[in-house]
């Protein structure tokens, strides 16, 4: 499948699953904007939005 492929080197985080592609955006606008888009490219794909949170600790700076 190239859809992973080319979305990766258009600098879209992309991941190939079996016969899924697992996208990811930095909010629900562009998801939207990138579903419509995939949706668009390969129209007998079924595309879905899910949320998913990641969590990054504090950095530490150090002693103070």
């Amino acid at each position: 499948m190239q859809l992973a492929g080319q979305l990766n080197a258009e600098g879209v985080p992309a991941v190939r699953r079996r016969k899924s592609v697992v996208l990811g955006a930095s909010n629900e606008d562009e998801a939207r904007e990138l579903a419509q888009r995939v949706g668009a490219q390969v129209p007998t794909a079924d595309v879905s939005l899910e949320r998913t949170f990641v969590w990054s600790p504090p950095v530490d700076f150090g002693l103070f």
